[in-house]
This record gives structure tokens, sequence and C-alpha cells, in this order.
């Protein structure tokens, strides 16, 4: 395919893309009311938690306070769960794929009490192998896993709590 034929054809694909309204989801747009953020119970030497997944994503000029009295949005977590099942073994019944399932409760509201976001469920699965004869990967495995897991969940719930503060007054 000559450079031209190609060139013409990624200038087609792109104004395609534009005319039917696709676009990148982009940065998350913060309300200016909420600049001061309480995360209830939050420890951020801890880096293991789903609040520590959560503050990344929040923008440069948002402040993580420690007093709740101090915020203008309130984050809590509820419940967080995790669990682990076996889904396939060996002979002698010792599992080498297994079914992480994190699962974690989280609402938000205003610092007049008011709810921005209601009692939310975010859940995620994912599976992984292991080597039945090194445990210490098994163990290394699971953690990196949750991590992820974490993560993912913290995306999620950043994508909510984006859509419930554009429909706030």
């Amino acid at each position: 395919m000559t450079m031209t034929r190609r060139s013409v054809l990624l200038g087609a694909a792109a104004l395609m893309l534009t005319g039917c309204g696709f676009h990148l989801r982009g940065a998350i747009k913060w309300p200016k009311a909420y600049q001061n953020v309480y995360m209830a119970g939050y420890n951020p030497d801890d880096r293991q938690t789903f609040y520590s997944a959560v503050a990344k994503y929040f923008p440069d000029h948002v402040q993580l306070v420690q007093n709740e009295a101090n915020a203008d949005l309130i984050i809590q977590v509820l419940s967080e769960q995790q669990s682990s099942r076996a889904v396939s073994g060996l002979a002698v019944d010792r599992a080498t794929e297994e079914v992480v399932t994190l699962t974690i409760v989280v609402q938000v509201k205003d610092r007049d009490g008011q709810e921005i976001l209601p009692p939310t469920t975010l859940m995620r699965e994912r599976d992984f192998s292991y080597q039945e004869a090194a445990l210490l990967s098994k163990s290394t495995d699971s953690q990196r896993v949750s991590a992820a897991l974490r993560e993912e969940l913290a995306a999620m719930f950043m994508r909510r709590l984006e859509a419930a503060l554009r429909v706030q007054p």
C-alpha cells in the first residue's frame, strides 16, 4: 500500500470517528465546589488500600484533608470484602487456578450530609494460575491480583463519582 493511499485511509477513518461523536474519556472534570476531600479511614502511608488507589485519580488542585470538618466531600468505604475460590485443581485436590473477587461498598456525601453517591456496590473478579510447587509465587500473584482489582474498582468509582457530580445543582 502506498504512503499516499495509507494517509488518505487514515484521514478518512479519523474524520468518520470525529463525525460520529467519538472522543477519548479524558481527564476527570472536577467541580470547583469540592476542592477539599476527606476519605474516612484513609492512611497515606498504607499503599494497599482502596483509598490509596482512589487518591491517585484526584486532580492536582484537589486537597485530601485529614479532618472531616474541613471537607467539601466525604468518601466512606462501608465494607470491603475479598474472597477466592478454586476453579481447577490437580488429582490431589490442590488448586492451580483461583478466582479472586473484591467487593467494595462506598458512599459519598457533601459537607452538609447530602448524598452525592448513595451506597454503591463495586465488584470485580479476576482469575489467576500458579505453580503448585511454588507456594510463594501464589502469595505474590494473589497480592498482585488484589492490587489490580483495587485499581480497577478505584477507576470505576471515580467514573461513577464524576457522573454523580455532573448532575449536582
